[in-house]
């Protein structure tokens, strides 16, 4: 600490260089917190997955309907203990920018096939006495500052009511947690048979269902079990465990790690360059500097700590400042996507090993050249 004041002014030797560099990686660790916080998201989203939850879809396409009369066959089957149809829902509250995603189910089979939801039994009491009732996370709660009790309107984006319009009223009856399930977290729900009656098309229909077994380690046998039921016929099934279906709809939009490596490798790597050459080029320029500070008693490790210094200085600096820009910029990507898929802890972290790592491959061979210099080569220098 005592070369601080040292440190600083190599730093801000040419101001426009210094703050151009600081931009390219503030630029660089504000991509890197946004696209690793919603890869980390997701990881983390399918390591959350029940292992005793199946999904049932078309094995056409996730997008082809079901009819729901398949509920009491499904739940007939040897190993299953709970079913319920689940329609999506996806629409906005009073904006198109606030997002919503809610899902329509079977009251009565809330919260059994939903066992990462923590909610009071009078809440569940509320929504299976009403018909437009809903239950909303504590998360989406927070977000649009409602409260128990509330009338609020959703606009759907997919499914019009018979009034001719896409807006349904829901009344709040319940606030439930689910720290363990990021679609629960950051979701709404509500009942099955408000949507199909008062919905213009596909009565009867879901796009899937939730089915609970009674045995994790059946889960298997139950799922095929499921499918041969209603293998030839004109609604054939495939049927996957919780983890498989959220990891079949992340790479239904494609490699996501794969994707967000190869992007934060690009920039990363170019960075390098670019940090490397400034650095390298400021090393020439005070090459008399170096030979000064050595002729007035600075050891060859005092030269190399300031060197390296000035580099691990702006390397961090601008990648905190990047990641808490990225930081401040995730409540805006949760309201845009209409969940929280980001994981800021882990990114953080990882940003300053990235940005530790950054200084040192950027900044040592300068420092080293710095510290072979002898002070007779170095005052000889004119660059």
């Amino acid at each position: 600490m005592k070369y601080l004041h040292l440190v600083w002014a190599g730093v801000w030797r040419r101001p426009g260089r210094a703050i151009l560099t600081l931009l390219s990686i503030v630029n660089a660790f504000l991509l890197f917190g946004l696209l690793e916080g919603f890869a980390s998201g997701m990881t983390h989203a399918q390591a959350e997955a029940h292992a005793d939850m199946l999904f049932t879809t078309s094995r056409i396409s996730g997008a082809e309907m079901l009819p729901t009369s398949l509920a009491d066959r499904f739940r007939a089957t040897p190993g299953v203990r709970d079913v319920s149809p689940i329609v999506s829902f996806v629409g906005f509250y009073q904006r198109p920018d606030q997002y919503v995603r809610a899902y329509a189910v079977y009251p009565n089979e809330v919260p059994q096939t939903m066992p990462a939801m923590q909610i009071a039994p009078g809440a569940i009491t509320a929504f299976r006495a009403s018909r437009n009732a809903i239950l909303v996370s504590d998360e989406v709660m927070k977000r649009f500052g409602w409260k128990v009790g509330d009338h609020i309107p959703l606009t759907s984006s997919f499914w019009e009511n018979k009034n001719g319009g896409r807006t349904w009223d829901f009344d709040i009856v319940g606030a439930y947690a689910a720290p363990s399930s990021l679609v629960l977290r950051n979701s709404l729900q509500f009942n099955y048979d408000y949507l199909d009656q008062a919905r213009t098309k596909s009565q009867g229909m879901t796009n899937a269902f939730l089915v609970r077994v009674a045995d994790p380690m059946k889960a298997g046998e139950v799922a095929a079990a499921l499918d041969a039921m209603t293998r030839n016929s004109p609604y054939e099934t495939k049927s996957e465990s919780e983890a498989q279906y959220a990891r079949d709809s992340v790479q239904g939009i494609g490699d996501v790690g794969f994707l967000v490596n190869s992007i934060v490798g690009a920039v990363f790597f170019t960075l390098l360059i670019s940090v490397g050459g400034v650095m390298a080029e400021s090393a020439r320029e005070r090459t008399r500097d170096v030979g000064i500070l050595k002729a007035l008693g600075f050891s060859d490790a005092d030269v190399l700590a300031i060197s390296l210094s000035e580099t691990a200085l702006v390397c961090v600096c601008a990648a905190l400042a990047g990641l808490l820009i990225a930081g401040a910029l995730f409540p805006i990507a949760t309201r845009l996507i209409g969940f929280n898929a980001v994981q800021q802890g882990p990114v953080f972290i990882e940003g300053l090993v990235v940005a530790i790592a950054l200084a040192l491959v950027s900044g040592l061979p300068p420092a080293l050249r710095a510290l072979r210099l002898t002070v007779i080569d170095a005052l000889a220098d004119h660059a």
